[in-house]
């Protein structure tokens, strides 16, 4: 089963970010999320970037390619890289976050520390 991203955003206070899902062509509907700019205005405003191709890299098109059960969806992946929409990876920010309930969404650092790009994972 593979979803497809599209992009879009809206920003107040803390940004908030839609992913429009479709499954074979189709429209499935949105996924709303907020973003923590407050604790972590990097990850955050590469992730608006993403949303919006803002500084070139997007996330509209790309798919849900690794589920985990009981945990998490994951995505993002753009291309064979994993850069920021900056063209780098980003160090880390904040690691007090806690990701301890479903719905939230998290950026993959599949590389170790300090390697924030554009994959991401929704929580379970």
């Amino acid at each position: 089963m593979m979803f497809t991203l599209s992009k879009r955003t809206f920003a107040t206070g803390n940004p908030q970010v839609f992913l429009q899902i479709s499954k074979a062509g189709k429209p499935v509907g949105n996924l709303v999320f907020e973003l923590f700019a407050d604790k972590q205005p990097h990850t955050a405003q590469n992730f608006v970037n993403l949303c919006t191709a803002k500084e070139g890299h997007a996330l509209a098109g790309t798919h849900f390619h690794h589920g985990i059960p009981g945990f998490g969806i994951s995505g993002g992946k753009i291309g064979d890289e994993d850069v920021s929409s900056f063209g780098m990876r980003l160090p880390d920010e904040n690691l007090d976050v806690r990701h301890n309930r479903r719905g939230l969404l998290t950026t993959c650092t599949p590389g170790g520390t300090n390697a924030v790009g554009s994959q991401f994972t929704i929580t379970f």
